[in-house]
């Protein structure tokens, strides 16, 4: 029955064509765009926090073909040079929602940005230009959102199986148990229906399995290494990864106390920069709905 489940779940993620939004940042994102009153650098911003709407924008961007080489992927900045707004409008129009996110969503969300830094960091001082692996970084975990809508109850029972007696093991280890797909191969499959590069899906794919593709072994682990670092720092249950996969990235030999320390810094300065943007987000649509 399991391989039956896999292959109908398999079935469902490669015919989702959008995922949703809470309500409240929606409609923020649906009136703010329209207006016209953001500007393209708070444009770019959303996007850099709002990892769920950037991923479907890319989508539209694989799908109409809009990139001279299909292996890069965009920023948020340049993402805007594709797509003006009124385009990114029409696609806000459709894109269904969900009435809010629980707190450990929250915390996904905010997690998936500061790996995103941490990534661009690793990225920048070893004079490295990848941005396919700042978008693994950024979209590493999307399968969760996945089984959140395709998957409802088993998804709740894992929610409540992390925060109860269960706390010391790994989510994917329960989804495995519970949904009999992790949130990697759920997020991996999603992008790459999606139009995603081999380079940032199979990265994804891999990111809690203890094998790397050979084809991107280096890739796949710096992201589990940046997955491990700033799941350590937020205290978040996760597996550590083998000595032979970081070796890969040369990884090996460091001693992971000092970067948990500072990604604890990164974290804290990511969301007090998340909740002060929130409150320009909403003020523009306040201003907004005052005219």
């Amino acid at each position: 029955m399991n391989d039956f489940e896999r292959k109908t779940l398999t079935h469902k993620i490669r015919q989702l064509e959008e995922l949703p939004l809470p309500v409240k940042n929606l409609v923020a994102f649906r009136t703010l765009f329209k207006s016209g009153k953001i500007t393209k650098r708070e444009a770019a911003m959303a996007l850099d926090h709002g990892y769920v709407l950037f991923c479907q924008l890319l989508r539209r961007i694989f799908v109409d073909d809009m990139l001279e080489d299909r292996n890069y992927v965009p920023n948020p900045a340049q993402t805007l040079d594709f797509l003006p707004f009124e385009t990114i409008c029409d696609i806000l129009q459709n894109l269904p929602v969900v009435d809010s996110l629980q707190d450990s969503e929250h915390d996904e969300w905010e997690h998936a940005s500061s790996c995103r830094i941490l990534m661009e960091h690793l990225l920048r001082i070893n004079d490295l230009n990848m941005p396919h692996l700042i978008a693994a970084a950024r979209f590493h975990d999307i399968g969760h959102m996945v089984f959140r809508i395709l998957t409802p109850k088993r998804f709740g029972m894992i929610e409540e199986a992390a925060r109860s007696e269960n706390k010391g093991i790994a989510r994917h280890r329960m989804e495995e148990s519970i949904i009999h797909m992790t949130h990697s191969e759920a997020g991996a499959i999603l992008l790459e229906s999606w139009g995603f590069p081999e380079s940032v899906w199979k990265p994804v794919l891999y990111h809690h399995y203890d094998t790397t593709p050979p084809d991107y072994q280096f890739e796949t682990a710096v992201l589990q290494f940046v997955d491990w670092i700033d799941s350590l720092a937020r205290e978040r249950n996760i597996d550590d990864p083998m000595d032979f996969m970081l070796a890969y990235a040369g990884l090996d030999t460091l001693d992971p106390k000092p970067w948990v320390k500072i990604q604890r810094r990164v974290v804290r300065y990511n969301e007090m920069r998340i909740r002060k943007f929130r409150e320009t987000e909403f003020a523009l649509l306040k201003e907004q709905n005052a005219e």
